[in-house]
């Protein structure tokens, strides 16, 4: 499949109710650690890259599915979107499209990669 792929480490999955101007629902996301850098004080931090998950099918298989994907190298074809509005004025959205799923990468594709 074409697209966007992020490779890293699951770091794991999340939900969140939220309500806002008689609004309300759930965000559902997944972190991938994408890399490590050194800080400014010499300290190891890890770059994590949240991905939303908006199909309701998808997270709870997800969810599910999370616990055993912790911690392992995978691959997950994303969408990047820019969106406007909101208090900060805009932001870029990354989420998961309907027809993707979260590869586990054997050895041998690590390697390559």
């Amino acid at each position: 499949m074409q697209g966007t792929y992020l490779f890293g480490i699951f770091k794991g999955y999340t939900e969140s109710d939220w309500a806002s101007g008689g609004k309300s629902g759930v965000n559902r996301r997944f972190g991938i650690q994408t890399g490590k850098f050194e800080g400014q004080w010499g300290d190891t931090q890890e770059q994590i890259q949240s991905v939303d998950v908006y199909d309701d099918t998808v997270a709870a298989a997800l969810a599910n599915r999370a616990p055993e994907l912790v911690g392992k190298s995978v691959r997950v074809r994303v969408v990047f979107k820019a969106k406007k509005g909101g208090k900060e004025g805009a932001w870029l959205s990354c989420f998961l499209p309907r027809d993707s799923d979260i590869i586990l990468n054997t050895a041998k594709e690590s390697k390559a990669a």
